[in-house]
């Protein structure tokens, strides 16, 4: 990881509803007998403090799937009224917004969310909050299947 300027969400940036079908969610469960092995490998992990501000990470992914995963926690004594959290990962060449989540406002209220990077590649993630504390782990998955 590198230490990059970060990249905030600009002023009236239409950033994409993740879920224009407003289609809820079903949990899938396998039925099989031998159940994959998930071996995870952490790359980095760091905590910052986001009063008005934003940090910016390159990350040069190799091995995928990459997992950004970010737990959120708010430092407003009201914090609906205040903190939020918006995690975006853009292209470094042409800033264009790849993936982005996020909490309170359009990303709703559950304060521990990942986004997965299915390319190799290099990569700009930015950590834009209002009163909110977070704590961001990177790494890779792979799965291992019994037999």
């Amino acid at each position: 990881m590198v230490p990059v300027d970060p990249v905030p969400v600009q002023p009236g940036e239409h950033l994409p509803n993740p879920n224009t079908a407003n289609v809820t969610p079903i949990p899938m469960t396998r039925i099989d007998t031998t159940r994959p092995v998930a071996e995870k490998t952490k790359v980095f992990e760091e905590q910052y403090t986001l009063y008005h501000s934003a940090r910016g990470l390159q990350v040069d992914v190799v091995d995928v799937p990459f997992i950004i995963t970010f737990s959120a926690t708010p430092r407003h004594p009201e914090p609906d009224a205040n903190s939020r959290l918006v995690v975006t990962v853009r292209d470094p060449e042409t800033l264009r917004l790849i993936a982005d989540e996020g909490y309170h406002g359009i990303y709703g209220s559950a304060r521990e969310k990942s986004i997965t990077l299915y390319r190799a590649g290099r990569y700009i993630v930015t950590l834009d909050g209002r009163f909110v504390d977070v704590k961001v782990t990177m790494g890779t998955e792979k799965m291992n299947v019994p037999g």
